[in-house]
């Protein structure tokens, strides 16, 4: 096994940063540091070059999720490794946690995606992944599997990227697997916990993404999706807008744009 990672930065804090990276540098045979936002950032992830695991790489402005994976799967497939772990920047390994999880890979026999156990930040005690829903953050792709059914598909950008390649994956009949030795936390939004559940605080970019793409993924792997499940999921979320975020109109705005878009512009 030849491993690959990935990290895809924008506008990282540098410290948090370091700690993640450092949970499983030294289970990695290279580090590709994708750098999203070079205009600030740059001078702060440079610092890693001293590292000679670490290959900083950008095109000079923001490519979003997509885009940088798939130029992370090119590279690994030129370059001979048999894997690549993609990363968030502000995701983190529980404990010694990866070294299970790279060995139990190893032992894989047939071509897979593999994903750890995943706990939000701010729930530590539900697993919010399963067999058919792996996250981008901690997954683990043979780069066999890219070259058959092809890559991330860059039209979703950056929300729901993960769970479109998952489920074309499975359309394929390749295997996903939770490897629950290995556990992550995973940073999603700044939620704040209400009377009515939890507002999210996703900025109005997010939020457009959101929208579309869940409208997209359902009509592409779902077809007989009811419509008005999507709006219910749309109805809720702007409620819970209106209640307690901020910037509310240019929010529900985003989210009245994403289900246009997901409804007329796939």
């Amino acid at each position: 096994m030849k491993l690959l990672a990935v990290i895809v930065a924008f506008h990282p804090d540098p410290e948090t940063l370091k700690r993640n990276i450092g949970q499983f540098i030294d289970y990695v045979d290279q580090l590709i540091l994708w750098d999203n936002s070079p205009d600030q950032s740059a001078d702060t992830l440079k610092v890693w070059l001293d590292n000679p695991k670490i290959e900083y790489m950008t095109s000079g402005k923001n490519e979003y999720i997509a885009y940088a994976l798939n130029q992370a799967i090119d590279y690994g497939v030129k370059n001979g490794f048999s894997h690549l772990l993609t990363m968030d920047q502000d995701s983190c390994f529980v404990g010694n946690t990866f070294g299970n999880y790279r060995t139990t890979i190893e032992r894989s026999v047939t071509p897979a995606i593999y994903g750890p156990a995943v706990f939000a930040d701010s729930d530590h005690a539900v697993n919010i992944c399963n067999d058919k829903k792996i996250i981008t953050s901690g997954m683990v792709i043979d780069l066999q599997i890219p070259q058959k059914i092809g890559k991330f598909s860059e039209k979703y950008q950056i929300d729901y990227v993960d769970f479109e390649y998952v489920l074309r994956v499975i359309k394929a009949g390749v295997a996903t697997k939770i490897i629950p030795e290995c556990q992550l936390m995973q940073h999603f939004g700044s939620p704040q916990k209400k009377v009515c559940g939890t507002a999210m605080n996703y900025s109005a970019v997010r939020l457009y993404f959101q929208t579309r793409n869940r409208m997209w993924l359902r009509r592409q792997y779902q077809e007989n999706a009811a419509v008005a499940g999507w709006f219910s999921v749309n109805f809720k979320l702007m409620i819970k807008i209106l209640l307690y975020e901020r910037k509310k109109l240019t929010k529900i705005w985003a989210i009245f744009r994403g289900t246009r878009d997901g409804l007329f512009k796939f």
